[in-house]
């Protein structure tokens, strides 16, 4: 909802000097500045804007930066990430960082795992660049760094408490409260919820084609996916004078498996997940003269257990009466600890030191199933039931435990080589116990060449470290990892121009190319049949352009819109790199109708995604989003606030790719139409 009076315009302002307005960033160097000026490209959304934008999840928000795209796992349904056409299925290379934490896989690589959702209740502000981020932040930013930071302990002081209900019975209800008392401050937030997820019709899946191999009829299709889940999250901070401390939670149980694990429908999946976050910040001005010190330490806990129906009774000829199950289960936990000195005695120059140390433990890895996979040259693998339920943890899980060590050093120095120019240099050396090291610099010359325009060259390089699974699976059931396997890296070159073309104009059009290679990809054998065994091989060159718009003639109306194109080519195979989208428009208009009442409407167009090498499918076809939101709120800081929020507009029937060769041949259904509505009162 837009500023609009003058209670809302001071608390607009309070959290713009904690947090940064929609004109600063801090992403970019780790200091907050103009978000013109910085020296990468970027995206921000203020706590105003999201509550304007009518998001109710991180991914919804998302779907609002230029060049960004979320598509959909073929397992568990979970949010893929892909930015400038990078993506691949399992690890995905965009960093996600929540209040400075790390929220990767060890195992796979990827954000999170089980990630299902993140609701937007105790989110201040999410900050986006696109480009390498591993001169700053090191392993997986590789196309990009994706920041949130919730609130802390004293901001927004009272209670307020949250209700929300919609389509496939979601319901959740939070609750929030901040304070302060002299140097001591605190905020606790509460929010359980749960929903059954949409309920979009697969018309056939690899069970079907199991069935017409062995005159079965075992298939759940056509049927829906299962995505439900339950969630809870809880979260406590404190803070005195220069410290922060928080405790967090994220649980989710009960999760389906979305389309299924190994592609076959089943309502009996279930997973559950626990992340734990303990943190401690501090940061001190004037530590010493003309010197800023930070420190940051924190420890993650990650536990999943599962219990998959992969195939459904009656699979492989009825080999399987109550369905072949797996379960695998880990516990991993990161140690990390950080320290940064910014020292601002150097005339023209600000200087920035890093050094850290983190610890890496996937333990108590553990599997229960019903099958083994036996390899037949020549024929294939098939699986060969064991009767019952087996635990082979101790015989042979699909990875055994593993720990990784990392230490790093990064220096970065902001020059101000002129009134008008500023050049950013940044270089960062990674040490891993386990495959060895890696170096990536960057290099950003911003110019103010009129009072109206900026301009920006930049250059960077950035890495993806090998998983735990492409280095050490054993038995998934016969994809192999490999210790010997190196980390992607990718170099890429970006040329910004940011034009104030009005007082109520802004425009900004980003050029940009990049090449990956030693792409970590999984290996047929010689005898395919075989499985597979995880190889850097081959190379993705990329070049496009995100055209920005954002026009606000007046407090009670903004427009932002984009449009981004992107031309990706796998080099080994000649062809477009697959899914990822080749055009994208978005849209998003805010107004302020009257009163406490205000409207948001986000469209967004896909398109132009290619199949990959042998998928003989037709072409995805293109498709078109449109979301409308209704807000109401009072004009104080206290009282009742409301949304209503109809995604998905016209009914549209929007689909993202599954895997080739099309087990799920129909590809995977996006939820149609929609409604959520969400009251709040603040007190």
């Amino acid at each position: 909802m837009l500023a609009g009076t003058p209670a809302l315009a001071a608390d607009d302002d309070e959290l713009a000097l904690a947090y940064g307005d929609a004109a600063t960033v801090s992403i970019a160097t780790g200091n907050k500045q103009s978000l013109r000026r910085a020296p990468a490209v970027a995206t921000v959304f203020t706590a105003e804007d999201i509550r304007a934008s009518g998001a109710t999840d991180l991914t919804e928000l998302l779907q609002r930066v230029p060049g960004l795209h979320v598509s959909r796992t073929y397992y568990i349904n979970e949010p893929r990430f892909q930015l400038r056409g990078v993506q691949s299925e399992f690890s995905q290379q965009v960093l996600i960082l929540i209040d400075g934490v790390r929220r990767q896989s060890i195992l796979l690589g990827s954000p999170e795992e089980l990630w299902v959702s993140m609701p937007l209740d105790q989110v201040a502000r999410v900050e986006v660049i696109r480009g390498p981020g591993s001169a700053l932040y090191g392993a997986d930013a590789l196309a990009g760094v994706i920041a949130i930071t919730t609130w802390r302990a004293g901001e927004q002081p009272g209670t307020q408490l949250g209700l929300q209900a919609g389509a496939f019975d979601t319901r959740a209800a939070s609750l929030r409260h901040s304070g302060r008392s002299g140097d001591w401050s605190w905020l606790a937030w509460l929010r359980a919820g749960r929903s059954d997820g949409q309920a979009e019709t697969l018309r056939a899946d690899a069970q079907t084609g199991l069935d017409a191999a062995f005159g079965t009829q075992a298939s759940r299709a056509p049927g829906p996916m299962s995505t439900r889940h339950r969630d809870l999250d809880l979260q406590l901070r404190l803070g005195w004078q220069e410290w922060q401390a928080q405790a967090s939670l994220k649980r989710r149980r009960g999760i389906g498996s979305g389309p299924g694990l190994a592609q076959a429908l089943s309502d009996r999946d279930w997973a559950d997940t626990d992340f734990a976050v303990l943190a401690l910040d501090w940061q001190h001005s004037g530590w010493l003269p003309d010197w800023d010190a930070q420190l940051h330490a924190s420890i993650t806990h990650t536990q999943i257990d599962s219990l998959y129906q992969l195939f459904p009774p009656g699979a492989f000829g009825g080999l399987y009466p109550e369905g072949m199950l797996g379960g695998p289960g880990r516990n991993s936990r990161v140690h990390d600890l950080e320290g940064s000195l910014l020292y601002g005695g150097w005339a023209q120059h600000r200087l920035r030191l890093l050094a850290g140390w983190r610890r890496s433990d996937l333990y108590a890895t553990r599997e229960v199933k019903n099958f083994n996979f036996q390899v037949l040259p020549g024929v294939g693998s098939f699986p060969v039931p064991l009767g019952s339920l087996v635990d082979v943890s101790a015989s042979g899980p699909y990875v055994t435990p593993q720990q990784r060590d990392l230490h790093f050093l990064a220096l970065q120095d902001e020059w101000q080589l002129a009134q008008d120019w500023t050049l950013t240099a940044g270089l960062r050396h990674d040490r891993y116990s386990d495959f060895g090291h890696t170096t990536n610099p960057r290099l950003a010359l911003v110019w103010d060449a009129r009072h109206d325009l900026t301009l920006k060259a930049l250059h960077g390089r950035a890495f993806r470290a090998p998983s735990f699974a492409e280095l050490h699976n054993i038995n998934n059931p016969v994809n192999l990892g490999n210790p010997d396997a190196r980390p992607e890296h990718m170099a890429t070159t970006e040329l910004t121009a940011d034009w104030q073309a009005h007082r109520s104009l802004q425009l900004r059009l980003n050029l940009f190319r990049y090449r990956m290679h030693d792409i970590l990809r999984l290996v047929p054998h010689a005898d395919p049949s075989s499985g597979a065994t995880t190889q850097n091989l081959g190379t993705q060159d990329g070049h496009g352009f995100e055209a920005e718009a954002r026009w606000q003639p007046g407090p009670a109306w903004r427009v932002d819109a984009s449009w981004s194109q992107q031309i990706s080519r796998d080099r080994l195979t000649g062809l477009r790199s697959a899914d990822a989208p080749r055009r994208m428009a978005k849209l998003a208009l805010e107004a302020r109708l009257n009163g406490d009442w205000a409207a948001s409407l986000q469209a967004r167009h896909i398109a132009g995604r290619a199949r990959a090498a042998g998928d003989a499918r037709p072409a995805l076809a293109d498709y078109t989003l449109a979301d409308l939101g209704l807000h109401w709120r009072r004009s104080a800081l206290q009282g009742w606030q409301a949304s209503l929020l109809l995604n998905n507009l016209a009914d549209a029937d929007a689909r993202e790719p599954s895997p080739a060769p099309g087990s799920i041949p129909y590809d995977l259904p996006l939820p149609r139409r929609y409604a959520l509505l969400e009251l709040g009162y603040r007190f």
